[in-house]
């Protein structure tokens, strides 16, 4: 396009700028296809080219494009710069032919997305261009995707990506998955809620672990304990990427696209709003949140672990959640996946676990074991007794420390959400 010269004007209350295309120059964009309003690329003043929006104002003789304060802040109204201006179809993402999860077709109209390598960069009007991995690694993304469905904010008022948990650990596990993203930590800080009556000082000790900046510390809002919330800067894209993600999960029909992407999301959302109870009859999966998470996640267990309503497993819905009992190869399930990595249910799990296996172990052969499909009417091993046997041998070490833990430390037990001691931290899978 031919370069022009534009003045600077004031766009409406928010301190917003504007140029005017020459009606000319307007005229060779629209032969090369373009029709406003759609984004363009602007060559401004010398500096870095930027994407903007240009538009047909039925009160403007000709095409204006608003410039982001970000990139022309610096600039009065009343200054004329030197411009050039081309459509930016040439530069948009192309679809591709790679397998695996893919953000660009849950870009929402209002971005522009451009490729960088394995990256894209997306545009906006607002903010300055937020770089994503395209293709993010999968266990990071099923797992971080899970854990924001149960713990991050998914309000249509809310200016950026945020999650909120009490448990350090957990947030802290969040940075790195979030850095596999693509997300840099300078991007990333953290607010620190304290209870009523709690010192602020006290709240911040507690997340002192997670090495990002506090931005503030403030008293927690309705009931509740300390809290972390966890930011990401100007993050508007990233939101609206990880509704989308969400909303088509939650679509009727959706498939899993492997067994082991619904374990991560699994994994995620149970470290998130899940927890393992046991009462005097059972062992019991509690789930927080909301009735339609849970289908969801019912699901995804199906999938990962080969869970349903066929196999025996209890789903009681009630006003607390919904409670799953849990049979001996499904504990074991969890356990092999890496559940509860990061707080007390682990351990209880493990304890129950080895409470449940440890007769089949030995040799008993009490009447209950055929109905859970541990030995046959002659009290032969069936294979998923075999499974379950072989599990406790491989458990068995942790068996006895959780078993020790839970005699010299009763306090860490029967609280929701309790941190999981580091010696008992997993490897995940």
């Amino acid at each position: 396009m031919t370069p022009f010269k534009a003045k600077i004007c004031a766009e409406g209350t928010r301190g917003n700028l504007r140029i005017t295309v020459p009606v000319s120059v307007a005229d060779q964009l629209r032969e090369t296809g373009f029709r406003p309003p759609g984004w363009a690329k602007l060559h401004a003043d010398g500096r870095t080219p930027v994407f903007v929006v240009a538009r047909f104002p039925p009160s403007r003789p000709s095409v204006t494009c608003t410039l982001p304060t970000w990139a022309f802040g610096d600039l009065q109204p009343g200054t004329t710069i030197e411009a050039r201006i081309e459509d930016a179809v040439p530069y948009r993402a192309r679809t591709s032919t790679q397998k695996g999860f893919d953000w660009l077709p849950l870009m929402d109209s209002d971005y522009l997305a451009t490729d960088d390598g394995d990256d894209l960069i997306i545009h906006s009007r607002h903010e300055e261009p937020f770089r994503l991995k395209r293709f993010p690694p999968a266990a990071a993304l099923w797992w971080l995707l899970g854990l924001y469905q149960a713990e991050g904010s998914k309000s249509k008022n809310a200016p950026d990506w945020t999650l909120a948990n009490a448990n350090p650990a957990l947030l802290a596990a969040v940075l790195p998955t979030l850095e596999t993203l693509g997300i840099p930590r300078d991007r990333q800080y953290i607010e620190v809620l304290h209870a009523k009556g709690q010192k602020p000082s006290d709240a911040e000790k507690v997340f002192a672990g997670v090495e990002l900046r506090v931005a503030a510390t403030r008293l927690r809002p309705g009931r509740g304990g300390h809290a972390g919330v966890l930011h990401v800067s100007k993050s508007q894209p990233l939101l609206r990427l990880f509704k989308g993600a969400l909303a088509m999960i939650f679509e009727e029909g959706w498939q899993w696209p492997s067994p082991e992407a619904a374990r991560d999301y699994a994994l995620g959302w149970l470290d998130g709003d899940g927890t393992i109870t046991v009462t005097k009859t059972a062992t019991e999966l509690r789930l927080a949140g909301l009735a339609d998470e849970h289908l969801v996640l019912q699901t995804a267990l199906g999938t990962a672990f080969g869970w349903g309503h066929d196999k025996g497993t209890g789903w009681i819905n009630n006003k607390q959640g919904t409670h799953i009992t849990l049979r001996a190869l499904e504990m074991l399930n969890l356990l092999d996946a890496g559940a509860f990595n990061f707080s007390m249910s682990y351990v209880r799990l493990l304890i129950a676990f080895g409470d449940r296996a440890i007769g089949l172990v030995s040799g008993e052969r009490w009447g209950a074991y055929p109905r859970w499909g541990l030995v046959d009417q002659d009290s032969n091993l069936t294979k998923t007794g075999e499974a379950v046997c072989r599990g406790y041998k491989k458990y068995e070490p942790k068996i006895e420390r959780a078993r020790q833990l839970k005699t010299t430390s009763p306090h860490l037990f029967g609280v929701k959400g309790t941190l999981l001691p580091a010696a008992f931290r997993q490897e995940k899978p």
